[in-house]
C-alpha cells in the first residue's frame, strides 16, 4: 500500500489493547499463538522475530488516502505490523484476519496471521 494516513478513532484506541497472532512454522508444521500489545515491539520467544504492532483497526476501511475503522466492531479486523529479524526490519504491512492472502507476510520458514484483537 502506498502513502496513506492511518487514523485510529479515539474509541478504537481506548477499546483495543492487544492483538493475537498465529505463527506457523513451514517445515515442522507447528503453530503457536502469541498475544502482543499494540504500540510496542515485542520479542517472540521460539522464533527469530521481534514484532511491533503499530495499529489495530477492528473494521478496516480505506478510501482516498485515508485508512481507518468504520466502527468499533470486529467486522474486518486488520493490524499494521513491523517484523524484525536480527535487529533489521524485514517486513512492514497489514495483516487481515478475513483475507490472510492479501499482502501476506512471506518468509522462507514462517507465516504469520492475525487472529483477533483483544480489549485487555
Amino acid at each position: 500500500m502506498g502513502d496513506f494516513t492511518v487514523q485510529v478513532p479515539d474509541d478504537v484506541k481506548k477499546t483495543w489493547k492487544k492483538v493475537v497472532l498465529s505463527i506457523h512454522t513451514i517445515k515442522t508444521k507447528k503453530q503457536m499463538s502469541v498475544t502482543l500489545p499494540i504500540g510496542q515491539k515485542t520479542e517472540v520467544k521460539g522464533t527469530p522475530f521481534e514484532i511491533e504492532v503499530l495499529y489495530f483497526l477492528p473494521n478496516f476501511t480505506m478510501g482516498g488516502s485515508l485508512i481507518t475503522s468504520k466502527d468499533n466492531e470486529q467486522k474486518n479486523p486488520a493490524a499494521k505490523v513491523k517484523i524484525y529479524q536480527n535487529g533489521s526490519m524485514i517486513w512492514s504491512g497489514w495483516l487481515f484476519q478475513k483475507f490472510p492472502k492479501v499482502h501476506p507476510f512471506t518468509h522462507v520458514d514462517y507465516r504469520i496471521f492475525l487472529v483477533k484483537g483483544l480489549k485487555d
